[in-house]
């Protein structure tokens, strides 16, 4: 019998440059009224690139930074900044205008912008000014330079210049090992050129190279206003793109046919397809249970390495699925002759089965993994007094929380950390940076980071927005002081929980132990009651 005590990793964290203990190099925070980090990423010699979204002031490498309001309305930014491995701040560009926005492997950012209505004209020097709606994609460098600015074709007839128009919604952007940028973006506004007069709203998947000019483009048309979405990684190393359709009606048009008999039927309300495309963007596959019609296929996750793909699959019905891949997953039979299955399903690159992952199995957050080289991580976030479980780590809080799962280059579980709750993670060697926003205090080791409430008079100003009122953190972990706790063995001297020789570490374990006991050990005791089994 194995038994399991809560085991806590003790957070630390300091607004310095020092080493400050339990594993952290350091933390900062630095304002904001409803603020959080977009995009982390570390460059080759350990600095780290990141954009943050601010309402209201904060002070960031020693920089006064205020989007002022409209009204009773406040306004928001987003910021570039770097952090050199001694801590050292420095802001790189104010002002993106943009939530969409990748980095190299350099940390230079790419960030797609999108206005379907007049605005302020926003200078982001070097000559480069944008003061046209549409879409557009911006480069700027790893020092703050803008490089340079590119129109987009989202394929609708919203084109630069032209007012009035819903902005396009950016839903996916993604920059491969070689330096190319993809990105999924939903236009919004009708095509003036549809394949098809029945369809007519535009989603496109577009291919740049490192210059932001168009390699390819392909087009999923809608009937009504239809947003494609994908996880964070969805192109792998090769170039081969895959996107998802999960729709409550099948009115989708894609590669000069309507695609309703493709796609799979939940229940009559609810229609799926998983689509992969070549590197040259041609399609390479689609994966629906088309004969099951309860069956739901959706895309989940992918491996950039080996291109592995992962698709949320349910299943029930009175026949067992019948086509490839789906027809090798083993059901559960439920009542006799109806089968059922429910799970993560793993497919290799050419859509061939791999594997099937129930809810009892391991599954990593497919949606949000965060890549290095090979190595990848996870944030998992937890609910106030949840419990995450996981090989030898187990942890709970009561408050809501964020555990980084640390991944093989298989997306096996390697180990974990306990974490304030966050929304961003980035690898570099040893070292993992993660963020978010906060509220209140954060301990972190012999430094608690303290909410700055730098914008005093934001709460009077833009009453509704209170809410909102938070700061934005940044902390900095050694990821060799992960290490699994060593669990203390119950020995069995006697049945008396408090004497230290029944236990092989000599301690009488607290809510730091994890607790072993072999079925055969005689003198079982009982666990107190503040163990959790």
């Amino acid at each position: 019998m194995k038994k399991l005590l809560l085991f806590l990793l003790l957070l630390t964290s300091t607004i310095t440059k020092a080493q400050i203990g339990g594993g952290y190099d350091f933390a900062l925070n630095f304002g904001g009224a409803g603020s959080t980090i977009n995009e982390m990423r570390y460059d080759a010699n350990g600095n780290l690139f990141f954009t943050a979204t601010i309402w209201g002031k904060c002070i960031f490498a020693g920089t006064q930074l205020n989007p002022g309001g409209y009204g009773t309305q406040a306004l928001n930014e987003v910021i570039y900044g770097k952090i050199s491995p001694d801590g050292t701040q420095t802001l790189l560009k104010r002002n993106i205008g943009s939530l969409h926005g990748r980095f190299d492997a350099d940390g230079n950012l790419y960030a797609i912008l999108s206005v379907g209505f007049p605005t302020a004209p926003v200078d982001y020097g070097n000559g480069i000014i944008n003061n046209t709606n549409g879409v557009k994609l911006l480069k700027i460098s790893n020092t703050g330079v803008a490089q340079w600015m590119k129109n987009i074709d989202t394929g609708s007839d919203v084109l630069s210049g032209e007012s009035g128009k819903a902005a396009a919604t950016i839903t996916g952007m993604q920059i491969t090992p070689d330096g190319n940028i993809f990105a999924v973006i939903a236009a919004n506004n009708p095509s003036r050129n549809p394949p098809n007069a029945q369809f007519t709203y535009p989603n496109r998947i577009i291919k740049f190279n490192p210059s932001g000019d168009e390699l390819w483009h392909t087009d999923v048309f809608s009937y009504s206003l239809y947003q494609i979405s994908v996880p964070r990684i969805f192109v792998d190393d090769a170039g081969q793109v895959t996107f998802g359709l999960y729709n409550n009606d099948n009115k989708l048009y894609y590669n000069g046919e309507a695609i309703a008999s493709q796609m799979s039927n939940y229940l009559s309300s609810a229609y799926s397809i998983v689509i992969s495309l070549n590197a040259d963007g041609s399609k390479k596959s689609a994966f629906a249970d088309t004969k099951s019609s309860t069956a739901i296929v959706v895309f989940e996750g992918l491996n950039p390495i080996n291109g592995n793909l992962y698709l949320n699959y349910s299943f029930s019905g009175n026949v067992k699925p019948t086509e490839a891949p789906f027809k090798d997953v083993v059901p559960i039979v439920q009542g006799g002759s109806t089968y059922a299955a429910t799970g993560i399903m793993g497919l290799n690159s050419a859509g061939q089965y791999l594997d099937f992952k129930t809810a009892v199995d391991y599954k990593p957050n497919y949606e949000d993994i965060f890549r290095y080289g090979s190595n990848f991580v996870s944030i998992a976030n937890k609910s106030a007094n949840s419990v995450y479980e996981q090989g030898n780590y187990l942890f709970n809080d009561a408050k809501n929380y964020s555990v980084i799962e640390f991944l093989d280059q298989d997306f096996n579980f390697v180990k974990a950390f306990k974490v304030p709750e966050s929304s961003i993670a980035a690898l570099f060697q040893n070292k993992v940076a993660f963020g978010g926003a906060f509220k209140g205090n954060l301990t972190f080791g012999t430094t608690t980071l303290t909410q700055s409430f730098n914008d005093t008079d934001f709460q009077t100003l833009y009453p509704s927005y209170a809410s909102l009122k938070a700061d934005i953190f940044i902390a900095v972990a050694d990821t060799n002081s992960i290490v699994t706790p060593a669990p203390a063995n119950w020995l069995g001297v006697d049945n008396n929980w408090n004497n230290t020789a029944n236990w092989s570490t000599g301690l009488v374990p607290d809510v730091s132990t994890i607790v072993k006991f072999n079925a055969n050990t005689a003198q079982i005791v009982s666990s107190p009651k503040n163990s959790t089994v």
